[in-house]
């Protein structure tokens, strides 16, 4: 293993550690077709009365990158829910 690899024993100690660290939380949509979306959930403190931005990402994000731009929304009294499409 290169780099920070070498300091996790799998990718999902990674992701945990990323969002545990940013103060998301990683869930899951169902929707109406049946499909699982993973998606990142950023939740404004105090949890927000105004609703939530939903974001999708680009073709050169991940998950974990659209944490970030999720967390955007959150100093400004929003949440944001980062959904992953998998339509490849």
């Amino acid at each position: 293993m290169r780099g920070l690899d070498a300091d996790f024993t799998s990718a999902e100690e990674w992701r945990s550690m990323i969002l545990h660290h940013i103060g998301v939380e990683a869930t899951t949509v169902h929707t109406a077709d049946g499909r699982a979306l993973d998606a990142i959930w950023c939740e404004a403190s105090p949890p927000s009365k105004h609703g939530a931005a939903i974001l999708f990402h680009p073709n050169s994000a991940i998950c974990l990158d659209m944490a970030a731009w999720g967390l955007w929304y959150v100093p400004r009294s929003l949440a944001a829910l980062c959904l992953i499409v998998c339509l490849y």
